[in-house]
């Protein structure tokens, strides 16, 4: 919900924190950026269907030879922020180019839900996911406002992430000429 008009998982937010002073008011409004049904309910329809476009799933390269595909600390490290994302939408409500720039952004969410993918070794990576990322808007609509970060429940690099991704983009654009 927005709560006093920052984004913010109501079952964790405080009274306290948000009322500093006794008999203070507190405003609660729905996430902005996704349609209200009723109240403060809104329909995550649309911010489930840009996740979904993005292959939010491992693509493995392919089987070991013996059991597990081991992870060093250090891969697991490339994409472990981006493990912590609970699908809240914060970051969505607090974009403004979601808000009006560019509405049909895929938004901060899902760029993140592709990186947690895209950096993962065991993972084919960036090519699979390249069509949706490296389009007008994929990734490419983020202006690094860093208002995503800011309001993240998780403390994700929600904008760091988003910018991984533009470099990966970038890279294989130049690999590939």
């Amino acid at each position: 919900m927005t709560i006093n008009g920052v984004e913010r998982l109501a079952c964790k937010t405080l009274v306290g924190d948000v009322a500093k002073e006794a008999g203070a008011a507190v405003t609660i409004e729905p996430l902005k950026s996704l349609p209200v049904q009723r109240d403060l309910m809104v329909d995550y329809s649309r911010f489930f269907e840009f996740y979904r476009v993005v292959k939010p799933y491992l693509i493995a390269i392919g089987k070991p030879d013996h059991g597990e595909n081991i992870q060093t600390p250090a891969d697991r490290a490339q994409y472990d922020d981006a493990t912590k994302c609970i699908l809240c939408a914060c970051c969505q409500s607090a974009c403004p180019v979601v808000a009006g720039i560019d509405p049909d952004f895929i938004g901060p969410a899902a760029v993140v839900q592709a990186a947690r993918f895209v950096f993962d070794s065991r993972d084919v990576g960036l090519e699979p996911r390249k069509e949706i990322l490296d389009n007008p808007h994929g990734a490419w609509p983020c202006e690094n406002h860093f208002n995503c970060t800011r309001v993240c429940p998780r403390g994700i690099k929600v904008t760091k992430n988003i910018n991984q991704i533009k470099r990966a983009l970038k890279a294989s654009k130049e690999q590939n000429h």
